[in-house]
């Protein structure tokens, strides 16, 4: 999910605000539906989040959970995600928990949640 060349700022803006939109929706729903988070449905919506999360974070299993810890103890987190359905982020946060322990590996050296995303 990279950012193509030719993209404007506005065109990577709408493209990932989309890709945001419809994971949020699905990850809604399957909580709604009570679908454990270990889900191969869920696990495969998860690898759209991980692909839409990391375009500014590394990749490796270590950052992504970070992302978890930030779900559950962030409140702009909860804000996020509650407009699309109470306990979301709890539930994001487990999903991302199980995406990363099931499909991600640390194979590059780890330097830690950015600093500029925590302000």
């Amino acid at each position: 999910m990279s950012k193509r060349p030719e993209e404007t700022p506005s065109e990577q803006f709408e493209r990932r605000l989309i890709v945001a939109i419809d994971v949020n929706k699905k990850m809604a729903a399957f909580m709604a539906d009570g679908v454990p988070v270990d889900s191969e449905d869920v696990l495969d919506v998860m690898s759209d989040h991980h692909d839409w999360a990391t375009e500014y974070l590394k990749k490796d299993r270590t950052t992504y959970l970070r992302l978890a810890h930030k779900c559950r103890t962030d409140d702009r987190f909860e804000g996020i995600y509650g407009q699309y359905a109470a306990g979301l982020s709890q539930y994001m946060a487990d999903a991302i928990e199980a995406y990363a322990n099931a499909r991600l590996t640390d194979d590059i050296e780890d330097t830690g949640w950015p600093e500029s995303r925590d302000k």
